[in-house]
């Protein structure tokens, strides 16, 4: 038992060593990008290419790199996991608007809507997801911990979202994690047990897809 411990420890430790040297990356390309005075979308797009780009460089030292990290198709449960998300999502916008202004600002989002709906709806969703439910989930179900497989990059998902969204109020900001949260526990629910990480992007696009829309309207 005590050695199991030691072992979950250091698991633990593994993902969440990945988890803090990429988010320092992101964050220094993000600082350098916006001293530099370049537009919003180029250092989301650079952070994008950061999550995506580490899982596929580090897929060899995977004993199955590609089932792993989950790049198998399987398509069973695609329309539980699409109903399912955007009832949820639908559920966090409708708490979010329902929150008044509690005093914080607003996040500097991508202004032109085509930009916007690309990099929200067609880069994020499969960028994010190959890094936390493909790399780190993939590490912690091929060192067999079902459970904290879907909690851990779940928790560390929401964690990454205080950045972009740091100046929202704190009633707002507390929404939004959860609302993060929300979305990282389906997406690895479904990433674990179908074992393809279709289910995880699908739902990470709807939820997307669904703050978009209300973006729009």
């Amino acid at each position: 038992m005590p050695f199991r411990l030691k072992e979950s420890a250091r698991d633990i430790g593994v993902v969440l060593s990945i988890f803090v040297l990429v988010l320092i990356t992101v964050s220094v390309i993000a600082f350098s990008m916006n001293s530099l005075e370049l537009p919003i979308w180029a250092s989301s797009l650079a952070a994008q290419l950061v999550f995506i780009g580490i899982p596929l460089a580090t897929i060899k030292l995977f004993r199955n790199g590609r089932r792993e990290l989950g790049l198998s198709l399987t398509t069973h449960d695609l329309v539980r996991v699409s109903l399912i998300s955007i009832s949820v999502a639908i559920a966090v916008i409708c708490i979010i608007s329902s929150i008044p202004e509690d005093g914080g600002g607003q996040p500097e989002l991508i202004e032109d809507p085509v930009l916007l709906a690309i990099l929200t709806l067609l880069v994020a969703p499969p960028c994010e997801e190959m890094f936390f439910r493909g790399l780190l989930q993939g590490y912690m179900l091929s060192r067999r911990y079902f459970k904290l497989s879907i909690i851990l990059p779940a928790l560390l998902f929401s964690i990454m979202h205080v950045i972009p969204f740091q100046s929202a109020g704190p009633a707002t900001l507390s929404a939004i994690l959860a609302g993060a949260l929300a979305l990282g526990l389906i997406a690895g629910y479904f990433r674990a047990t179908s074992g393809s990480l279709l289910h995880a992007v699908l739902a990470h696009f709807l939820f997307n897809l669904v703050g978009y829309v209300v973006m729009m309207i």
